[in-house]
């Protein structure tokens, strides 16, 4: 439910930090994978790149991976709030 919420905000966010730091892992596999073969670039000197499969999965993958993470990340949260409740 996290996972979800948090794409859904950061694909929807219209300013790109807020939309790297949401989409980390995304950020993170782009980062690691590369941008792609280069096409040209514009008037200003602006690369652009083809898209490749690769590229094409880092979402749904990216998706998949935060799944786990922020679920071991709220149980590790709900332990530590259970623990402190049974403090004296």
């Amino acid at each position: 439910m996290i996972a979800t919420i948090l794409h859904v905000i950061g694909l929807t966010v219209e300013n790109k930090t807020i939309t790297g730091v949401l989409l980390w892992q995304d950020t993170l596999f782009v980062y690691l994978t590369g941008p792609g073969p280069l096409l040209f670039r514009d008037a200003q000197g602006k690369a652009h790149y083809e898209g490749t499969p690769i590229l094409a999965l880092i979402l749904p993958v990216g998706y998949l991976v935060s799944i786990p993470i922020y679920s071991f990340v709220t149980f590790l949260f709900l332990k530590l709030l259970a623990r402190r409740s049974r403090l004296p």
